[in-house]
């Protein structure tokens, strides 16, 4: 899973599946909720890193 300041992306099975997504939430925001209809959902393993502006 891919998410920076306006896009989300998700790939599945190595790949294989793939669903990307533009988002524009406001300045101040900086959580991120995962929502799902399954009983259960498991998302290992789960690395976050800060990137510095390209500015």
């Amino acid at each position: 899973m891919l998410i920076d300041h306006s896009s989300l992306e998700i790939f599945d099975i190595d790949g294989e599946s793939v669903f990307t997504d533009c988002h524009y939430p406001c300045l101040s925001s900086q959580d991120v909720e995962f929502f799902v209809q399954a009983e259960k959902m498991r998302i290992t393993p789960l690395d976050a890193w800060r990137l510095k502006a390209i500015r």
